[in-house]
């Protein structure tokens, strides 16, 4: 498939689509994986972004996930998790609100550590209507739920943390906590929000956050309501957003997020011979080429270290992932070219 994809003729349709199903991931609650759709995934081996919703939460037990895990990874079906979002704000004011939703989030980072997904996606959760008169507070709050998330996801898994636009008007709240987040998150576009709910085109998203950009969310609407519908079905510029991903250096995870199958069938028309290189996290998995070493490190005696010598590597091209444990002095990284163990 790999020589497929080098030469892949947009006109063949077949050949198109057979990489593009490779490539992308298809959006499903996993409950409704389990209740309707599993078939389907089993005869297509598509892969999946699973949504860990509240109902899923409450509904499985570990054991569960932990044969769903198992089930997945011998089909090699390649997977993303959503994070729950409902009813959850992740810069909540009221402390009540802010510790039940960093309860709830805490409980995807132990079915992380068995899924092995590429990314978490996690609504930012910033919306003007609500906290526009107290921006920092909601801030603070927000940094400090993301910073705990992203350290302990890193911790279990070699998932990555990635944020998604909903309610944002524009992307300038994004840009500021992305930065504070000191390169423990990445941004997952969603383009159907933007024309839903932005106040902002596309274009200016893109040159505001387009090197964030680790994932992309595939739906459309008309700009009145969340339609999600199949991809080419309303106005969604999905021809910009293309070319702009078609020039990354790094390809971003592609997931389907429209709310029916027959959309999910439209959008994979769409995408065939329109994206021509499978995400990085997918090469970077396959082929192996990601290099994983742990170091001792005598002179660390708590988080505050670790997270230093995070803040360090991260800024080399090519590091992927730095965890570390204090109490065994160690600090693991993973890393791809051009990083090098000497580096």
């Amino acid at each position: 498939m790999e020589e497929l994809a080098e030469n892949i003729d947009p006109f063949d349709r077949d050949a198109a689509l057979a990489c593009v199903r490779q490539w992308v991931h298809v959006a499903v609650p996993y409950h409704r994986l389990m209740t309707e759709f599993w078939d389907l995934v089993a005869d297509r081996n598509l892969n999946l972004e699973l949504g860990m919703d509240h109902v899923s939460l409450e509904r499985y037990d570990f054991a569960h996930f932990e044969k769903t895990a198992g089930s997945l990874a011998g089909r090699g079906v390649a997977v993303t998790f959503h994070a729950p979002f409902i009813d959850l704000a992740p810069g909540a004011l009221e402390p009540s609100v802010l510790k039940a939703t960093r309860r709830r989030l805490a409980q995807v980072i132990p079915l992380a550590e068995i899924f092995d997904p590429l990314t978490v996606v996690c609504h930012a959760g910033w919306d003007r209507r609500v906290y526009g008169f107290a921006p920092k507070w909601w801030m603070n709050a927000a940094v400090d739920t993301f910073l705990e998330f992203a350290d302990e996801l890193a911790e279990k898994s070699r998932a990555r943390l990635v944020l998604e636009n909903v309610f944002e008007e524009g992307p300038e709240m994004l840009e500021k906590l992305l930065d504070r987040l000191e390169g423990r998150a990445g941004f997952c576009l969603d383009p159907g929000h933007v024309l839903a709910f932005s106040r902002t085109p596309l274009s200016r998203w893109l040159e505001a956050l387009g090197p964030c950009v680790e994932e992309i969310h595939v739906h459309d609407n008309n700009g009145k309501d969340d339609d999600h519908l199949g991809a080419g079905r309303g106005k969604v510029e999905f021809p910009l957003l293309l070319d702009y991903v078609a020039a990354m250096e790094k390809p971003p995870v592609v997931t389907i997020e429209a709310h029916s199958p027959e959309g999910v069938g439209e959008t994979l028309e769409y995408l065939a011979g329109k994206l021509t290189r499978p995400p990085y996290l997918h090469d970077v998995r396959k082929e192996g080429v990601l290099r994983e070493k742990t170091f001792t490190v005598q002179n660390i005696s708590c988080r505050h270290c670790v997270a230093a010598i995070k803040n360090e590597l991260s800024e080399q091209k090519g590091v992927i992932k730095v965890t570390g444990d204090p109490a065994k002095k160690q600090v693991t990284v993973q890393w791809d070219e051009p990083a090098t163990e000497e580096s």
